[in-house]
This record gives structure tokens, C-alpha cells and sequence, in this order.
């Protein structure tokens, strides 16, 4: 399953990411003559086209995508055991447990907040709980 997340700071925060893995980006040219986004896709090795206002317009997006699209392939959850054997950023390992959140813009708020806190990891529920999409995803870096 593949999801998108659109606009610059979104996208931004994303690619700078090690938790997300990219299909490809999509550029409209008018938008994106940012040299520093175009050498960080190559040197990260992600593909990406730029295309000009009528054929971006073909792929129907979300207006606010700012003319900026990623491409970002399923997201891979971790067994709980292996999020215990994970190495902390912290002396103290730091992991937030959630119980069916529902709202996947509430689900995206409290990602980005443990992201913002660094947080080592995020337990989530099997069942009656919104999956990471690309609503959610706008606003998490992990």
C-alpha cells in the first residue's frame, strides 16, 4: 500500500526521516526551484520527477499539496519485542501507549508531538485504532 503526503513542510520533515521509505516525488516545476531540495533527493537517492503546471494538474492532488507530492510506501510497524530490544536514544527508554484513537488528525497530532519529544517509540492498539495514512502522516516525522 502506498499513501502521499503533500505540501513543503510536510514533505520536508518527512524526507529527513529514517522511518519512511519513498516510491518517488512529484514536483511542479513553477514551484520547486529549490536546488537544496533537488541535491538532498539525489543524495538520498529518491526519485523524482518535475512537471509543469498542466501535466502536475493531471494527477487530480489535494490543492494544498503546494506543488509538492511524495510517494511514501506502506508504513512497517515493529512487534512490540522488537521495539524493546530497539537501542534508546536515552538512558531511559521513553514509549507512549495509545488506546483506540480513532481521529487519524488526533492520531497525526500526538505522532508529531512524540516526534517533536523524541520519543522512543509509540504503542498503538490492534483494533479500534486508526492506521498510519496519509492524513496522520502530514504531521509525524517517524
Amino acid at each position: 500500500m502506498t499513501f502521499l503526503a503533500f505540501g513543503n513542510h510536510t514533505v520536508h520533515n518527512l524526507i529527513n526521516s529514517p522511518y519512511f521509505t519513498f516510491k518517488k516525488f512529484l514536483l511542479r516545476t513553477e514551484h520547486h526551484q529549490d536546488k537544496e531540495l533537488l541535491q538532498l533527493l539525489k543524495k538520498k537517492q529518491i526519485p523524482y520527477q518535475l512537471l509543469g503546471k498542466e501535466q502536475f494538474s493531471r494527477y487530480n492532488f489535494d490543492k494544498k499539496n503546494q506543488g509538492i507530492v511524495a510517494f511514501i510506501r506502506s508504513y512497517n510497524y515493529a512487534k512490540l519485542p522488537s521495539l524493546f530490544s530497539c537501542q534508546p536514544r536515552r538512558k531511559f527508554p521513553l514509549l507512549v501507549m495509545l488506546d483506540s484513537i480513532e481521529d487519524p488528525h488526533n492520531f497525526g497530532a500526538i505522532l508529531r508531538t512524540c516526534a517533536a519529544l523524541k520519543v522512543d517509540g509509540v504503542i498503538i492498539a490492534k483494533k479500534n485504532q486508526v492506521p498510519v495514512n496519509s492524513t496522520n502522516s502530514r504531521k509525524i516525522r517517524r
